[in-house]
C-alpha cells in the first residue's frame, strides 16, 4: 500500500510540473482552501488570497462570496496547506451605509508593520461598479479591523487618465520608510462589464499608507501588443528580494489566463523573464483547468510559495485557492 501511494504521489508531481512550468510545483491535492458550507458567508467562492508568515504561523486573508455579496475572511495554518478559517469570519464587511465601499469589498493586501496589521482592499459602491477604488484599515490582531474614516485612499484617475475606469487589486510593501503600492488600473473609462476591460499595472508611493502619490510614468507594466498576455495585465503581486523587485501577475490573451513574471531594480521599469507564462491552467479534468487568477507569492527561507485561485469548468465544487512552491533559483527557472 505504501508503494502504491508513493507511485501515485510521483504521478501527481510529474503532472504538476508539466502543468506548472518554469519550476513551480503545484500541490497535488489542491485546492487547499475551499468555499464554506451551504448558507455560509463564503459558500459560493473563496479567492484573492494574501498571505504573510507571522512567526511560525501562516496567516491568510481572502475574499469570500455568497449571492454576489463579498467580504474578507481570515484563516491560519502551520504549513501553508492545511488552513483553519477563523470563527469570527468575515472579519471585514461592506459598510452598507450609503458610503464608499457599501456594496462589496474584495481583493485584500495585508502587511504587518511593527505590531500593526495594515490592510488595503478594493471597495465597490454600487452593483455596476466593476472598477472600484482602494481603501485602508488597521488591526492589532488581524481579526478586528478599523476602517480609515476617509476611505478610499486611492481613487480612479480623471476622465483622460489611463486608470479612469477604476483602481483595484493592490499589492503593498514597506521599503525602508516608504510604502509602495502596485495596483491594477482599468484602462477603459467607458466601463461596461469588468472582465472585458483592459488592465495594466500602476505604481504609487506613500509615507503613511494613506496619502498616495501615483507615479508620473504610469502605467509601469502593460500588456504586450502580441503574445500570451496581450489583452490584460492584472492581479499584480510584488515582493522585494534583496535589491530586486519581483512581480508575478495574471496575464490574459486569446481568452486564456496564465501567470507571468518580471523583475525590476526600481519598481518602475520592469523586464519580463522569458516569453512564456510561468504557470498555466491545468489539463482538462484538473481543478484549475478553466480559470487561473490572483497569485500571491512570499519568500519563505529559500522557497518561493504561491497561493492562487482556480476553477474547473466541469466541476464548480472544485473552485478555491491552490498552492504551489518553487525551491530553486527563481531567475534561472523563469527564463525560457
Amino acid at each position: 500500500m505504501k508503494l502504491v501511494k508513493f507511485y501515485i504521489g510521483m504521478v501527481f508531481i510529474v503532472l504538476s510540473l508539466a502543468a506548472s512550468g518554469c519550476g513551480w510545483i503545484k500541490y497535488p491535492l489542491n485546492p487547499v482552501l475551499r468555499p464554506g458550507s451551504v448558507g455560509s458567508w463564503d459558500a459560493d467562492d473563496v479567492e484573492h488570497p494574501t498571505v504573510i508568515k507571522d512567526g511560525e504561523i501562516y496567516k491568510m486573508w481572502y475574499a469570500g462570496l455568497k449571492d454576489e455579496a463579498e467580504a474578507i475572511g481570515y484563516a491560519t495554518s502551520t504549513d501553508g496547506i492545511s488552513w483553519v478559517k477563523d470563527a469570527s469570519n468575515p472579519v471585514l464587511e461592506a459598510v452598507q451605509a450609503e458610503t464608499w465601499g457599501d456594496e462589496k469589498i474584495s481583493e485584500p493586501a495585508v502587511i504587518k508593520d511593527g505590531d500593526i496589521y495594515k490592510l488595503w482592499y478594493t471597495g465597490f459602491t454600487e452593483p455596476g461598479d466593476f472598477g472600484g477604488s482602494i481603501g485602508y484599515a488597521t488591526s492589532t490582531d488581524g481579526i478586528n479591523w478599523i476602517n480609515y474614516e476617509r476611505n478610499p485612499v486611492l481613487k480612479a484617475g480623471e476622465l483622460d487618465a489611463w486608470d479612469a475606469g477604476g483602481v483595484r487589486q493592490p499589492t503593498v510593501i514597506k521599503d525602508g520608510n516608504t510604502y509602495k503600492m502596485w495596483y491594477a488600473g482599468v484602462m477603459d473609462p467607458d466601463l461596461t462589464g469588468g472582465e472585458d476591460d483592459p488592465y495594466a499595472v500602476g505604481y504609487a508611493t506613500s509615507k503613511d499608507g494613506i496619502n498616495w502619490t501615483k507615479s508620473t510614468t504610469n502605467p509601469v507594466f502593460e500588456p504586450l501588443a502580441a503574445g500570451w498576455d496581450s489583452e490584460a495585465i492584472c492581479d499584480p503581486i510584488v515582493i522585494k528580494d534583496d535589491s530586486t523587485y519581483r512581480l508575478w501577475y495574471c496575464g490574459i490573451g486569446a481568452a486564456k489566463e496564465a501567470f507571468g513574471y518580471a523583475i525590476s531594480t526600481d519598481g518602475i521599469n520592469w523586464t519580463r523573464q522569458g516569453s512564456k507564462p510561468v504557470m498555466t491552467m491545468g489539463p482538462v479534468g484538473t481543478w484549475d483547468s478553466s480559470e487561473l487568477f490572483a497569485p500571491h507569492v512570499i519568500k519563505d527561507g529559500d522557497t518561493y510559495k504561491m497561493w492562487y485561485c482556480g476553477e474547473a469548468e466541469t466541476n464548480i465544487d472544485s473552485r478555491g485557492i491552490g498552492y504551489a512552491t518553487m525551491y530553486d533559483d527563481v531567475d534561472l527557472k523563469f527564463k525560457s
